[in-house]
C-alpha cells in the first residue's frame, strides 16, 4: 500500500471514521484549500464552483495526488483557480474562444505553499468534526443513562456568570450544569469524577453532551455498576432519595426470600456500599423495603430507637417517639434533619419526630384542646354529646375542624345539614384561641 492510502487507513482508524469518509475529506479539503475563507461555506455562490471545477484524482500506482482545474476562458481573470485569460500564452490556439473550458492539472507537491498549508488545516478541522460527529452519535444512541468518568477542566460562562463547568471525556467534552452539581464536590481542574450521562442536546446548530452527579438515576447506575444482584434484578430497588451531599436513602427488596437484599448491596465488610460512598461523597442509608408501613418507618430511621410511631393517613402525617436521650433523637433526626426529611420523602408522609418527654406534654395538651373542643360544640344547637365527640375523634381539635369544607362535615355526618355544618365550621375559627389557654409553660 502506498504512502497517501496508508496514511489515509491510519487516520481512519485512530479517529474510528470509515476509510470512504477519510478519502472524501481529503478530497474536499483539497477543493477547498483554493477558496478564501470567507468562500468555504455551502451558502457562498461560489462554493458550488469550486466544488464542480475542481476534480481529485488519487493515484496508488503513483502514490500522488493530481488536481485538475476546469477553467472559462474570459477576457480578465478575477479568479485565477476558475478562470484564464483568452490571451494566455499557454492556451492553445483553438481554446481562444470566451465561454470554452479548459482543464488544467497539476501535481498535489505542485501547489503553493500557503495552499497546501491552507490544505492541512481544513483536513485536520475536517477530520476532528467527523470524529466527534461520530462521538456525539455513539453518545446519543447508547450511552445515556449511562455513568461516564470525566475530568474538570474549568468553568463555563454566560455573560460573565458561571453556569457550570466543562468535562474532558477523552476523545470530546461534556457540559456540568450548576443545577446537576452537588455543593460537597470540590470542582477544581484535573480532578476526576463519575457522572451519569442524562442527555445531548443542540444548541445554535452545536452539540452539548449534559452531565449530572445529583440524578436519582446515578445512584442507580452505580448500584448497577458495584452490585451484581442489581443489575441482574436479583435486587429490586424500590425507591431512591436524596439530599444530594448530604444523605442518600435507598429502599430495596428482593423476590427471593432467601436473598439478603441489604446483605448484597452492603456487600462482605461493607466494601460494595463503601465504594459507592467514595463515588458520591455522601452517607449512604440501603434500607430494607415492608409493607408494612410501621416496619419500614423503623427501618429507615435506623439505628435510631423508636419507642412508638402513630400513623395519620388521613393528614399523611407521621409522628415517631424517640426516648428521652438527645444522641437517639439525633440519630433520628440526622445531619440537617436529613434521616427525618428522607424517610418522609421514602413513604410519601410527612414525619414529626419527638422525645418521649415532649410527647406526653404534647398529649396533655391535646387533652385539654379536645375537651375544649367539645365543650364549644356543644354549644351549638343541635350538637349532643355524641355528634360532639364523633367530631373531635374523627376530624381533631377546633383547630382541625376549622379547616374543613361544610361537605366533609355532612358527608361522614348525614344528619347534619349545611347550615349547621357551615355554623360548626365559623364557631371552630372563632374559638381556636380557646384550645391552649392556661396550658403554655411558664
Amino acid at each position: 500500500m502506498n504512502d497517501i492510502m496508508k496514511e489515509l487507513k491510519q487516520i481512519s482508524e485512530m479517529k474510528d471514521i470509515s476509510f470512504e469518509a477519510a478519502r472524501e475529506i481529503l478530497e474536499e479539503s483539497i477543493k477547498l484549500g483554493f477558496m478564501e475563507k470567507s468562500q468555504r461555506t455551502k451558502d457562498n455562490e461560489l462554493y458550488p464552483i469550486y466544488m464542480q471545477r475542481i476534480t481529485i484524482r488519487i493515484s496508488e500506482k503513483r502514490n500522488d495526488i493530481s488536481i485538475s482545474f476546469h477553467k472559462a476562458v474570459v477576457e480578465e481573470v478575477k479568479n485565477k483557480w476558475l478562470e484564464i485569460a483568452i490571451d494566455d500564452e499557454n492556451l492553445a490556439e483553438k481554446k481562444r474562444k470566451l465561454g470554452e473550458m479548459v482543464k488544467v492539472t497539476v501535481r498535489l507537491k505542485q501547489v503553493p505553499r500557503s495552499i497546501a498549508a491552507n490544505i492541512r488545516k481544513i483536513f485536520k478541522n475536517k477530520i476532528l468534526t467527523k470524529e466527534k460527529e461520530g462521538v456525539y452519535k455513539d453518545f446519543e444512541d447508547n450511552r445515556i443513562g449511562k455513568i461516564v468518568m470525566g475530568t474538570i477542566i474549568g468553568k463555563e460562562r454566560e455573560s460573565r456568570e458561571v453556569i457550570g463547568f466543562r468535562v474532558d471525556l477523552d476523545r470530546i467534552y461534556g457540559f456540568l450544569p450548576n443545577e446537576e452539581a452537588v455543593f460537597s464536590d470540590k470542582y477544581g481542574i484535573g480532578k476526576k469524577y463519575k457522572f451519569l450521562l442524562v442527555d445531548v442536546r443542540e444548541d445554535d446548530g452545536q452539540k452539548r453532551i449534559i452531565l449530572s452527579r445529583r440524578s436519582h438515576d446515578f445512584i442507580k447506575e452505580l448500584l448497577r455498576q458495584q452490585i451484581p444482584e442489581v443489575k441482574e434484578g436479583y435486587v429490586i430497588i424500590k425507591k431512591i432519595v436524596r439530599e444530594p451531599g448530604i444523605r442518600t436513602k435507598i429502599s430495596v427488596s428482593s423476590e427471593n426470600s432467601k436473598l439478603d437484599p441489604v446483605g448484597a448491596c452492603v456487600g462482605p465488610r461493607a466494601q460494595r456500599i463503601s465504594e459507592i460512598r467514595k463515588i458520591i461523597g455522601e452517607k449512604l442509608d440501603v434500607i430494607q423495603y415492608s409493607d408494612s408501613l410501621d416496619e419500614y418507618i423503623k427501618n429507615s430511621l435506623k439505628p435510631a430507637t423508636i419507642k412508638k410511631i402513630i400513623i395519620n393517613k388521613r393528614k399523611k402525617r407521621v409522628l415517631v417517639i424517640v426516648p428521652d436521650d438527645t444522641e437517639q433523637l439525633g440519630h433520628a433526626l440526622g445531619r440537617n434533619e436529613s434521616n427525618r426529611t428522607l424517610t418522609g420523602e421514602l413513604i410519601g408522609m410527612y414525619v414529626e419526630i419527638k422525645k418521649e418527654d415532649d410527647y406526653k406534654k404534647q398529649l396533655e395538651k391535646e387533652r385539654n384542646a379536645l375537651l375544649v373542643s367539645r365543650s364549644v360544640l356543644l354549644g351549638i344547637k343541635g350538637i349532643d354529646e355524641g355528634t360532639a365527640l364523633g367530631l373531635t375523634q374523627l376530624y381533631g381539635t377546633l383547630e382541625d375542624i376549622s379547616l374543613l369544607d361544610p361537605e366533609e362535615i355532612m358527608d361522614e355526618f348525614p344528619e347534619i345539614k349545611k347550615r349547621k355544618a357551615s355554623k360548626i365550621i365559623e364557631l371552630a375559627k372563632a374559638n381556636i384561641g380557646r384550645l391552649y389557654e392556661g396550658t403554655k409553660e411558664k
